[in-house]
């Protein structure tokens, strides 16, 4: 076969010189290579020849020896035969088809390697050049190594004086001389050959704009032209799975369906997995029909990596088809907690939709994060310590309505048309006072009289009282909104006797509650006043080192003043 293949090459290479084209521009660097290459094959075809004669006359017991000298010129000598035709040929001929291929029964391990040798072989082909390169650079080097070693031992037996050793002695370096002689020779021969394939791989580096055009144009008809054809398959599947499904969730399915079905929700789900299978199958069969095995190879990798990627999140999608069914530990029509605030669950889907009544919009999370929350039946309507338009209180004692609340913010307004804004979470976090939240609210004040009223303190000072506050009430105008009014005596201070004055009324006029507390300790005072009811200050003893001087704050003067 090695010589079939060389005569081709030769005949390649004379019809070539025939029809005119131009190989006599080949440089004289090849030509001289081709004459050394050519001498090399003849003085080892010669040595192969002899080592077989040698081998045939010793009869049936050849020597060992003998037989792998033998094989190891036949090797050099196949090396040289390849090495000739590719130097007559270059890459610019591809004889590797007059080989025959015995085909073998093979394993599905084989039949993976098979399937992926086309990815290998583009690897292989990219990295040909660097590699054989490099492999050559080395092999240079430990020659030129081993020549260094060589010569340097035959010039230190050069030096010694043979007159001076035996018969014995003398045989053996000259042995010695032969041998590293024979080496040095062999030596030569394999760094030429090295050589000359180095230069040839760096002839078929030199690559012309033309090549580069036409390789571009080769890859453009060729795979990238698959990929482009791919890439539309995948663009048109998906169109159709995507107006299957519109025509399926608007046209067929109704509201309530979409809202309360439990088989709507499945095939919502699974159409995003059966969309990415049938993409996949179409560009698998894209390039199928157009026999690229590379692209094939390289999907195939892509598709086991991940088969391999998607067990890890395996138990993260049956959990997400559990809450789809509506058997998860999130149900719809349910209350959860999210973020610190109530959410009633109003649909569970790809994105489900959450929603706080008290509050303006809702809020839609994946499956992923509902899946982390739990959820329970809804007993009561406490969404929301307010709505639109309550009064409150807050702990700091701002008083203002509510403007509007949102999932994200709630503004109040306040006294002089001041907005205040607080972040839901913590607007629902304080201890918030709210007058609209029920039908009426309290307005109380205290209001303390001297200790001289004991007498009178439990009849007349508290139905004087109710009576004054009464009719300021009714002045005012606040007689429709009034449920209660109750005075009476709180408590018995050190100074002064406490009556509470408390009234309730409707939470339609939560907007006047300064107003009506500044009423109730006004009218409390005009009563005072008008029936001669002392009101006691508070008192203070000072106890000094020389006396002890008790000195009541109200009737206290400064020098000045006495």
């Amino acid at each position: 076969m090695a010589w079939h293949l060389a005569l081709v090459a030769v005949l390649l290479m004379l019809s070539t010189l025939v029809s005119g084209q131009d190989l006599g521009t080949t440089q004289t660097s090849d030509v001289n290579q081709i004459n050394e290459l050519s001498d090399l094959i003849r003085e080892k075809t010669a040595e192969r020849d002899f080592l077989r004669e040698v081998i045939t006359n010793s009869g049936a017991n050849p020597s060992v020896e003998d037989e792998e000298k033998l094989s190891a010129v036949v090797e050099d000598l196949e090396s040289l035969r390849e090495s000739l035709l590719f130097a007559v040929l270059g890459d610019s001929v591809n004889v590797s088809s007059l080989n025959k291929v015995v085909e073998e029964e093979t394993t599905w391990q084989e039949d993976v390697v098979e399937i992926l040798k086309p990815l290998a072989d583009t690897l292989k082909t990219v990295t040909r050049r660097p590699r054989e390169a490099a492999n050559l650079r080395e092999e240079i080097a430990l020659i030129d190594q081993n020549l260094v070693a060589v010569t340097t031992a035959l010039n230190t037996i050069s030096g010694i004086d043979e007159n001076q050793l035996n018969d014995n002695s003398t045989a053996a370096i000259l042995n010695f001389r032969g041998t590293w002689n024979q080496e040095v020779a062999q030596l030569k021969q394999d760094k030429l050959l090295a050589e000359s394939q180095l230069r040839l791989l760096a002839n078929e580096s030199k690559t012309d704009w033309s090549d580069i055009w036409l390789n571009a144009k080769s890859f453009l008809l060729g795979r990238g032209l698959t990929i482009i054809l791919a890439a539309i398959a995948a663009i048109i599947v998906w169109a159709v799975m995507r107006l299957m499904w519109w025509i399926y969730s608007t046209k067929i399915a109704s509201k309530r369906i979409r809202r309360q079905s439990t088989v709507y929700r499945l095939v919502a789900y699974s159409y995003y997995f059966a969309t990415g299978i049938v993409i996949i199958t179409a560009v698998l069969f894209t390039l199928w029909l157009r026999e690229d095995l590379l692209l094939l190879a390289i999907s195939f990798l892509a598709l086991i990596g991940l088969v391999l990627g998607f067990r890890q999140y395996l138990p993260n999608y049956v959990n997400e088809a559990r809450l789809l069914l509506n058997l998860g530990s999130v149900r719809e029509d349910e209350r959860v907690v999210y973020e610190g605030l109530p959410w009633q669950v109003m649909s569970l889907n790809i994105q489900s939709v959450l929603r706080n009544p008290a509050l303006d919009g809702v809020i839609r999370l994946p499956l992923k994060t509902l899946g982390t929350l739990s959820s329970r039946p809804i007993k009561n309507n406490l969404w929301f310590p307010t709505k639109k338009g309550d009064f409150v209180k807050l702990p700091d004692g701002m008083f203002g309505r509510i403007n509007c609340q949102t999932p994200d913010l709630v503004e109040i307004s306040v006294l002089g048309g001041i907005t205040v804004t607080y972040p839901t979470q913590e607007f629902y976090s304080l201890k918030v006072l709210n007058f609209t939240g029920d039908e009426s609210f309290g307005v109380s004040t205290t209001f303390g009289l001297d200790y001289s009223l004991q007498a009178i303190s439990l009849t007349t000072v508290p139905d004087t009282l109710r009576k004054a506050v009464q009719g300021a009430l009714d002045d005012a105008g606040y007689r429709s909104y009034q449920k209660s009014l109750l005075v009476e005596l709180s408590s018995a201070n050190e100074s002064s006797l406490d009556y509470i004055v408390f009234v309730t009324v409707s939470s339609e006029i939560a907007g006047d509650y300064f107003k009506l507390q500044r009423l109730l300790v006004h009218t409390c005072v005009n009563t005072a006043n008008a029936n001669n009811w002392a009101i006691p200050f508070p008192q203070l003893t000072v106890h000094q080192p020389d006396n002890s001087l008790s000195v009541e704050l109200g009737n206290f003067n400064s020098p000045e003043q006495q």
